[in-house]
């Protein structure tokens, strides 16, 4: 159920945007009372066919914001996560150019933990008895008996 009204929600954010070459902004006004944090945000611009992964970058001001270009019915889109305010707005701009480096996070395994580690943080997490989410299929025929 969560799922469903995050997605009504989301698609009933306001999207306001200038339609410039690729040095865009974008503003995205949230008309309602709830805070949305790292939602998947498809950014309205413009970009070229051969747009790449890693040849873009999105500001909110000064700060840089991660995105990620996806090609969709053969062409490239922009999407970011974006954090909007109750009843509030959020202006980004993108434009061509390399992102910052961003510290890349290696996973390792150490005496029954799982350790990420970014070089500056290191978080050990306890390995679970079984990790896979997929405990058992079913083919349609073969369902259970579930009371």
């Amino acid at each position: 159920m969560r799922k469903v009204h995050r997605v009504v929600v989301t698609a009933s954010l306001l999207f306001i945007h200038q339609a410039l070459a690729m040095d865009s902004k974008v503003t995205l006004i949230n008309p309602t009372g709830r805070i949305f944090e790292k939602e998947p945000v498809r950014l309205q611009v413009s970009l070229p066919a051969d747009a790449k992964q890693g040849s873009y970058v999105v500001r909110n001001g000064a700060t840089e914001i991660p995105c990620q270009i996806e090609v969709m019915d053969g062409k490239p889109v922009l999407w970011i996560a974006a954090m909007i305010a109750p009843t509030g707005q959020v202006t980004y701009a993108a434009s061509s150019g390399k992102p910052a480096a961003t510290p890349a996070v290696k996973i390792t395994k150490d005496a029954g933990q799982y350790v990420m580690d970014n070089g500056a943080v290191k978080v050990p997490e306890t390995a679970p008895a079984w990790v896979n989410p997929v405990r058992i299929v079913h083919s349609y025929g073969d369902l259970p008996n579930i009371p």
